[in-house]
């Protein structure tokens, strides 16, 4: 059995062509699948009547011979029309179908979620962007730590921010608390380090350390890993259910 299928938006259709009556050229069938019906279409190749099977629910709900709808194949008139038919009731009860999900709430779901992923990778994008530019404009210098800012978090527990001195271009001193901190704290007073600090803005600065250019990187990552998630969520389960929507001939 020759096998082929094409998909459309609103149906599904799957054609064959049998090996013994492709020889002979006797015979063309094809099987429509759309709105939840199944409709088995049958022409002769050298004939002039089409014959279709309306399927609902795995019963027959109606037939057509030429176009002429009747509700039962008792109904039709010809006697060669009804063996037609009861021939092709036989070959579609040897076939499988699935009925493709057009669950409008689905199509929702997946919509939500592909568009949240998509605004994440966006706001990833920017962030990135933003981080690089940041990079880009820092100078270094060598500076001390001279003090800290003790602060507490809900729990009480003190967290310990380095307060640096570094000197600028113009020989001015510049005096700057840093926004990271930790618990213990990561620096003693009067410790050499090296400051990087924004040119135009040099209250803008930070100790070169792994740890504060892996904090400038953590609203993309955060950002980035979201969007990959729920962009791949979205596309594994339309696939998924896409690929269940067709039909399986045994």
């Amino acid at each position: 059995m020759a096998i082929t299928t094409s998909t459309s938006r609103d149906h599904l259709l799957v054609s064959y062509l049998c090996p013994q009556e492709k020889q002979n050229h006797s015979e063309y069938n094809s099987l429509v699948l759309k709105m939840g019906r199944m409709k088995f279409l049958y022409s002769g190749g050298n004939m002039s009547k089409k014959y279709s099977i309306n399927w609902q629910d795995g019963e027959v709900v109606s037939v057509e011979v030429n176009g002429k709808q009747y509700k039962s194949p008792d109904l039709v008139p010809d006697p060669e029309d009804r063996i037609e038919l009861q021939m092709l009731m036989s070959k579609a009860g040897d076939m499988e179908f699935t009925e493709p999900a057009n669950d409008p709430l689905t199509k929702i779901v997946l919509s939500i979620f592909l568009g949240v992923g998509v605004l994440m990778l966006a706001i990833a994008a920017i962030a990135a962007v933003f981080t690089v530019r940041s990079f880009s404009r820092e100078v270094s210098a060598r500076g001390n730590v001279v003090d800290f800012v003790v602060r507490m978090d809900s729990d009480g527990q003190e967290f310990y921010y380095p307060v640096v001195e570094f000197a600028l271009p113009d020989g001015s001193i510049q005096r700057v608390p840093l926004s990271v901190g930790n618990s213990p704290p990561a620096y003693v007073k009067g410790e050499a380090v090296t400051v990087l600090y924004d040119q135009e803005r040099p209250l803008k600065a930070r100790i070169q350390s792994f740890s504060g250019a892996f904090d400038k990187w953590i609203l993309t990552m955060i950002t980035g890993f979201l969007g990959i998630v729920f962009v791949g969520v979205s596309l594994f389960v339309g696939w998924w259910f896409y690929k269940g929507s067709k039909p399986a001939v045994t």
